[in-house]
């Protein structure tokens, strides 16, 4: 397949899932003047309020909420308070875990059953099989081990307390 034959592939696929189309069939209850197109393929409904902290890198779909920061890779969120995070793909139906403070990097859940810590973004299962490697290749100490496989596991309750959160 030609490069120009994979780009407009690549483009229908990201028009199918996301645009105003796809979120007219997520929100049937919506017309197709309640919604405008942002930058990167990305839309947004006349009830989400987006703050101009937040930074869209990738097509997405806001429906209701307060988005107040972070930044938006892929995914569709609906409803809640954004405060900040990476947000990689998913649908979000709350504000999603976003810890700060306990660590030297931020922790949050990019995804389903998905956190961020620091440079990393793994699946929790991901996180509990691949730990000792992950922390050899940044030369972590005990401590911070300590910290780090606490973090993973109430990120694990939380989407376990949480599992409609992110789907």
């Amino acid at each position: 397949m030609s490069n120009e034959n994979r780009e407009t592939n690549e483009n229908r696929e990201t028009t199918e899932r996301f645009g105003v189309a796809r979120a007219l069939k997520l929100f049937p209850d919506t017309a197709e003047g309640d919604w405008r197109e942002l930058a990167n393929g990305a839309v947004t409904h006349k009830d989400a309020t987006i703050n101009p902290a937040v930074i869209i890198l990738g097509p997405c779909i806001f429906r209701g909420g307060t988005f107040h920061g972070g930044t938006f890779l892929s995914g569709i969120f609906y409803g809640g308070d954004f405060y900040g995070g990476i947000f990689h793909d998913g649908t979000f139906h709350a504000t999603p875990l976003y810890i700060d403070g306990l660590l030297p990097w931020i922790v949050c859940a990019v995804g389903k059953n998905t956190l961020l810590i620091g440079c990393e973004t793994h699946t929790i299962l991901e996180w509990r099989e691949r730990f000792d490697g992950i922390a050899r290749k940044h030369c972590l100490d005990e401590t911070m081990c300590k910290r780090i496989r606490a973090a993973v596991e109430f990120g694990a309750k939380w989407f376990d307390e949480n599992p409609t959160a992110i789907q």
